[in-house]
């Protein structure tokens, strides 16, 4: 641990590992440290941890984490023809996610 600190691709490649484990307590954990150490989640961070809650149907946390995808995807663009994309249209499916509503999972 000397010196060294998780980056974006570090977080998202953990992030990863969680959605692919249906672990979203811990997708969404990972999130907080994120913001803890000031790491900005990128898109792949955040599509990651939707994985997460919408494998375990968390419904109400994939929802906040869809909006947030949304934010990114808006503020991830830097050109003049990217910027009048909407953010459905860059990330296919985004919508779906929103408007499903799942019942949280049985423990």
């Amino acid at each position: 641990q000397a010196g060294l600190k998780p980056d974006v691709i570090s977080f998202s490649a953990a992030m990863s590992a969680c959605e692919r484990s249906m672990l979203w307590e811990r997708a969404v954990g990972l999130l907080d440290t994120m913001r803890i150490r000031l790491v900005q989640p990128n898109l792949v961070t955040l599509c990651a941890a939707i994985g997460a809650c919408t494998a375990a149907r968390t419904g109400p946390t994939t929802a906040e984490l869809v909006e947030e995808a949304r934010r990114c995807v808006k503020e991830s663009f830097m050109s003049p023809t990217l910027a009048t994309q909407t953010a459905s249209e860059a990330v296919p499916g985004l919508d779906d996610l929103a408007e499903q509503r799942p019942e949280p999972a049985n423990i």
